[in-house]
């Protein structure tokens, strides 16, 4: 978790270098299906996907960002709630490990709350404005405003 927490920092510095930037990307989301941490930390994913798509929006690749940010959305509106970070049959210490921590594996938040940020997380970022007509991008915001809506 540590390697996947600190790639948004390490595309920031790769920006003057695109082919590393997108190795960095592939890399990374070979190690997310590799360990399975969509299921595992969701939460680490959406801040890659988000990152992926800023990284291709600064490269000028507006079709490779709408993929990380369709990704996005779509891990989104299929969370499982309530909304907490599991282990598998590989990371099967996580659970018991959580369930001694005082705040447990649960968010911390209410899940109202997190479903108004991922979906401000898409629309309010700076670095998604040229993609705002976009009708692809509308119904990704669409989408998230349903979720958004969504009864727990």
């Amino acid at each position: 978790m540590t390697i996947i927490n600190e790639i948004p920092m390490l595309l920031s510095t790769s920006m003057n270098q695109p082919q590393k930037a997108e190795q960095i990307i592939e890399r990374m989301f070979s190690m997310i299906e590799l360990f399975n941490i969509e299921r595992l930390n969701f939460n680490a994913v959406l801040i890659l996907c988000l990152a992926a798509g800023e990284t291709y929006i600064t490269l000028g690749q507006p079709e490779k960002a709408m993929e990380y940010l369709r990704k996005y959305t779509d891990i989104c509106c299929n969370l499982q709630m309530p909304m907490r970070i599991r282990g598998d049959d590989f990371f099967d210490h996580i659970d018991a490990t959580l369930n001694k921590l005082e705040i447990g594996s649960e968010a911390p938040r209410d899940e109202s709350l997190i479903r108004e940020s991922m979906f401000c997380a898409l629309r309010e970022n700076p670095a998604f404005s040229q993609l705002a007509e976009l009708p692809e991008f509308q119904y990704l915001l669409k989408r998230l405003e349903r979720y958004r809506g969504e009864e727990k």
